[in-house]
């Protein structure tokens, strides 16, 4: 081999090292978080700290740390030292979002998991709701009804809709698992809306939705499942219908908000 195909060897063999350390020493940070006990809003120990106990260079810290921030573990916001992180939907939107653009994961794959996690998810609201969420679930439904809008303004209420159906499950990963199919809904809601054409076909996903909304608020976990059910039977239809393909284009404003 010639010198340069030497210096190049050397330094693809360092940079593989390199990344190799970051990931032990991601790896280590998540173990001293869980072993310790830390819990949101703590602090981490500094680099040189955690550089010691992990017989790693400052700069395979500060690297894994980064590392650890894009993955919503370690909040370095702000310019404040490394805190743990709350958790956020943004991991999950990302991932997803990754395997759709790449053709990894087809429609009928992406409505198969998310009609199993939106059954249960109302499932769950119709015990766990509050009189608020119940009431508002209601109304969403209502204005639904009389949206004109069907791209922008019917996107927006169904979101909130069935986000807020997760946040009453009082389950936070059916929550965020939620909020990662929300970039998806940007471009399915008006496929779909597009594809029906008649009034009764319209007012079908309405009452649907009010069905829904109506078995949550009534505390009927069993009708609630039904009507989820039946409105995914529906809509994965409608999806298959207009010859949907995802687009995604994840949110900042959705995925680290959740």
């Amino acid at each position: 081999m010639n010198s340069v195909g030497s210096i190049i060897s050397q330094a693809d063999g360092e940079s593989e090292q390199s990344g190799s350390l970051v990931h032990r020493a991601m790896h280590g940070i998540a173990t001293y978080i869980r072993e310790r006990g830390l819990v949101v809003g703590d602090r981490l120990p500094g680099e040189a700290e955690l550089a010691d106990q992990m017989a790693v260079s400052r700069t395979v810290i500060r690297e894994a740390i980064r590392g650890l921030s894009v993955l919503g573990i370690v909040d370095i916001g702000n310019g404040r030292k490394p805190r743990v992180a709350a958790a956020t939907a943004f991991p999950f939107v990302m991932s997803l979002a990754h395997a759709t653009q790449t053709g990894q994961i087809s429609v009928e794959q992406i409505w198969e998991a998310r009609s199993c996690i939106e059954v249960k998810a109302a499932t769950l609201a119709a015990a766990h709701r509050t009189e608020s969420e119940a009431a508002r679930l209601v109304e969403l439904a209502r204005q639904m009804g009389e949206c004109e809008d069907h791209a922008e303004g019917m996107t927006e209420l169904e979101l909130e809709f069935h986000q807020l159906i997760a946040v009453a499950s009082r389950n936070m990963l059916f929550e965020h698992l939620l909020a990662s199919f929300a970039p998806l809904l940007a471009s399915a809601v008006p496929a779909a809306w597009s594809t029906r054409k008649t009034f009764s076909e319209k007012d079908e996903v309405i009452e649907m939705h009010t069905g829904i909304a109506m078995a949550i608020a009534m505390r009927d976990p069993k009708a609630a499942a039904r009507a989820m059910e039946r409105h995914f039977s529906r809509a994965v239809g409608y999806l298959l219908l207009a010859r949907y393909q995802p687009t995604v284009i994840p949110s900042d404003d959705i995925a680290r908000k959740k």
